[in-house]
C-alpha cells in the first residue's frame, strides 16, 4: 500500500512540475495555470477574432473569446462529472483528471488562432510552405508557442512565458506530435509544436507516446460540443440554418444529409450511421422559424442545453484509463458540425469575404517581411518597426539553434517573427495595418494598430 501511495505522489509531483522553478502560493498548481491563461494578453485578443463569421459582420454570433469561454465551462463540467462518476483507480490509469487542468487547456486551446480564423491559418501555412519554413504554421502549435515562449509575465531572461505545469501543457496538446510525425490515420495537417519549442514539447510529453492525454481528449470533446451546438444556435437565430425546414420538409433534410454524409464518408465515417444520427437529432429540432420572441428564445436555450446534456454522456474512462466515446453521439456531433459548413461556410457570400481576408494576410506578410529584411540592414529602419514586431524579432533570434539555421542566414527567423506578429493582431488591427502599409487611409487612430493590448 505504501508503494502505491508513493507512486501516486510521484505522479502528482510530475504533473505539477514546471520547466522553471518558482515559489508556490495558496492556489493549486493547476489553479495558477488557469489564472495565468485567463489574464494573458493573448486571451483578451480573442474578443476580436472570428469564430465562423467575422466579428464585424454581426453581433449575433460567437467570436473566438465567447466560444473559448463556453468550451472552458463545458470542459470543466465534463471533467467534474467524469471525476465524480469514475473509479479513482481508473483515473490514475488515465494519468489523472483535474478539472482545473482541463479548464486551463480549454482556455488556451485557441490562443494561437490568427485574425480571420482558419482561413488565415491556411494562408499562413501556404506562405511558409512556399518559402520553405519546414514546420510551417499551425494554430495549435502557435498556441503552444504562446504559452511557452511568447506570452509576457515577468522580465526574466530567458522569458518563462506562462510557465505552465507539465499537466496543463500536455492537456493543450490535442495533436501530440511534431509536423510530419502524425501516427496512423491521425490528421497530417495538424501538429502540436514547432521546432523552436521542441524542448518544451519534450518536457510536456515526458516520454509519453503520441496519444492525447485523457485531459486533452475531454477538452477536445468539449470543443466539439461548443462548436457544434453554439454555432448552429447562432446561425438558426440569424436565419441562415433552417432548422425548422430540416424538421418539417423531407426534401430539405434529404439534400442536407446526403451532402453531409458524403463529405463525412471521405473522413472515414459510415454514411448510413450519419443518416441514423441525423434522424436521432431531427425530432429535437424546432418546428418554426426563429422570430426572436420570448417563446423562441426560451426554446432555443432549451434546445442547446438539451444537446449539451446529451453529449456530456458521450465520453467516459475505461478501467485501463482510456477515453471511450459513444459512437452514436460522435456521429451526432459530426452531423451537427456539418450544418454550419453546409449552410454558412460554403455560402458564396462568405467565400467572397474569405478571399479578401486571404489577400489581407498575404499582403501583411509580404510587406512586414520586406520591412524586417530592411531593418536587419539599417538601424534607422529597425527603429521604425512596430514595437511588438521588433520585440518578436529579438525573441526569434534566440531560436537560431532550435531552427538549425546558419547565423548569417536569418530569413527563417524573420518568417517566424512575422507570423508571430500577424497572429497577435485582432481582425480590426490587421485590416487597419494592411490599409496603412498599402497607402490607404484607414479609419481610426494609428495607435489602434501600433499599440498592443
Amino acid at each position: 500500500m505504501a508503494t502505491v501511495r508513493k507512486g501516486k505522489a510521484n505522479a502528482a509531483a510530475q504533473r505539477a512540475q514546471r520547466l522553471r522553478n518558482e515559489p508556490a502560493d495558496y492556489r493549486s498548481p493547476a489553479q495558477r495555470d488557469r489564472d495565468r491563461v485567463l489574464y494573458s494578453g493573448a486571451f483578451r485578443r480573442l474578443g476580436g477574432v472570428t469564430q465562423v463569421v467575422a466579428t464585424s459582420e454581426t453581433l449575433l454570433v460567437h467570436n473566438r473569446l465567447t466560444h473559448t469561454l463556453k468550451v472552458a465551462q463545458v470542459a470543466r463540467r465534463l471533467a467534474e462529472k467524469i471525476v465524480s462518476a469514475t473509479d479513482p483507480n481508473h483515473l490514475t490509469a488515465a494519468g489523472g483528471v483535474d478539472p482545473d487542468v482541463v479548464e486551463t487547456a480549454a482556455l488556451a486551446h485557441d490562443l494561437g488562432h490568427p485574425p480571420f480564423g482558419h482561413i488565415a491559418e491556411e494562408e499562413l501555412q501556404h506562405i511558409l510552405d512556399e518559402r520553405g519554413l519546414t514546420d510551417g504554421f499551425e494554430g495549435n502549435a502557435q498556441s503552444f508557442r504562446i504559452v511557452t515562449k511568447l506570452a509576457i509575465r515577468t522580465v526574466a531572461t530567458p522569458s518563462p512565458a506562462l510557465n505552465l505545469t507539465r499537466a496543463s501543457l500536455r492537456a493543450i496538446l490535442k495533436y501530440p506530435w511534431m509536423r510530419g510525425q502524425a501516427p496512423g490515420t491521425a490528421p497530417a495537417n495538424k501538429w502540436a509544436a514547432y521546432d523552436t519549442e521542441a524542448a518544451d514539447y519534450a518536457f510536456a510529453m515526458n516520454g509519453s507516446s503520441n496519444v492525447a492525454s485523457a485531459e486533452a481528449r475531454i477538452m477536445d470533446w468539449a470543443d466539439d460540443i461548443a462548436y457544434a451546438v453554439h454555432d448552429v444556435q447562432d446561425f438558426y437565430r440569424a436565419g441562415l440554418i433552417p432548422l425548422d425546414r430540416l424538421r418539417r420538409h423531407s426534401l430539405e433534410a434529404e439534400q442536407f444529409i446526403a451532402a453531409a454524409a458524403g463529405f463525412l464518408a471521405t473522413k472515414g465515417l459510415d454514411a448510413e450511421k450519419c443518416h441514423t444520427a441525423f434522424l436521432g437529432l431531427q425530432a429535437l429540432l424546432p418546428q418554426e422559424a426563429y422570430t426572436g420572441s420570448i417563446t423562441d428564445r426560451a426554446a432555443m436555450h432549451a434546445f442547446a442545453s438539451g444537446l449539451i446534456t446529451r453529449f456530456a454522456d458521450g465520453i467516459s474512462i475505461t478501467p485501463k484509463g482510456a477515453i471511450r466515446e459513444v459512437e452514436a453521439q460522435r456521429y451526432e456531433l459530426e452531423v451537427l458540425k456539418q450544418l454550419t459548413w453546409y449552410y454558412v461556410i460554403n455560402r458564396p457570400a462568405l467565400a467572397t469575404l474569405q478571399r479578401g481576408e486571404r489577400l489581407v494576410v498575404r499582403g501583411l506578410f509580404n510587406v512586414l517581411m520586406n520591412w524586417a529584411t530592411s531593418a536587419a540592414e539599417s538601424t534607422r529602419e529597425e527603429r521604425t518597426l512596430p514595437g511588438q514586431f521588433r520585440q518578436l524579432l529579438t525573441v526569434i533570434r534566440n531560436d537560431t539553434e532550435a531552427l538549425n539555421v546558419k547565423s548569417d542566414d536569418d530569413e527563417q527567423l524573420r518568417m517566424r517573427a512575422t507570423v508571430d506578429y500577424i497572429s497577435s493582431l485582432t481582425e480590426t488591427q490587421a485590416i487597419k495595418l494592411h490599409d496603412r502599409l498599402h497607402g490607404a487611409q484607414a479609419e481610426g487612430s494609428a495607435l489602434d494598430v501600433w499599440l498592443r493590448i
